[in-house]
């Protein structure tokens, strides 16, 4: 049976969406994986290997992307399709749509933790920059200008 306000059969709509949110669930469980493995990279300071992982999860957000496109219709029949749906369909739905929400929930709060930790290297790594210039400068202070003596009372063994 087809509605005149929709391209998609009733049928045909809930095996759709039913893919469309098993083909995110699944993105989002690789995408968290990729977050645990990018947490464990920065705590080991592995940058070429972090790369790679954020390389990755690129590509995994792109098909999010193109999933969500492609999903766009179903979510505006969704007030419909429910409705049409029996009790086992929509526990379904439900079910998936909480496991989608639980990831995204879980890979945000990890990507957060990820972004504080990097900063706080930053700055460390900035601070530690600062010291070596300073260093660098007093060093540089200490040395003789040209043209000048040494010191009378230096001590030439080492």
């Amino acid at each position: 049976m087809t509605d005149a306000s929709s391209p998609f059969s009733t049928s045909s709509s809930a095996a759709a969406l039913v893919d469309a949110l098993e083909q995110q669930r699944d993105l989002y469980r690789q995408l968290k994986d990729l977050s645990g493995r990018q947490a464990t990279l920065i705590d080991t300071g592995q940058t070429e290997q972090l790369l790679e992982v954020l390389t990755q999860r690129q590509g995994l957000v792109e098909r999010l992307g193109q999933l969500q496109d492609q999903a766009a219709q179903l979510r505006q029949d969704w007030p419909r399709l429910s409705q049409t749906l029996v009790q086992e369909q929509r526990d379904r739905v439900n079910r998936l749509v909480d496991e989608v929400e639980s990831l995204l929930s879980a890979i945000i709060d990890q990507d957060e933790h990820d972004r504080q930790r990097l900063q706080r290297a930053k700055q460390r790594i900035t601070s530690e920059l600062g010291h070596v210039a300073q260093t660098g400068q007093a060093v540089r202070a200490y040395r003789a200008a040209p043209g000048q003596a040494t010191p009378r009372f230096m001590d030439h063994r080492g």
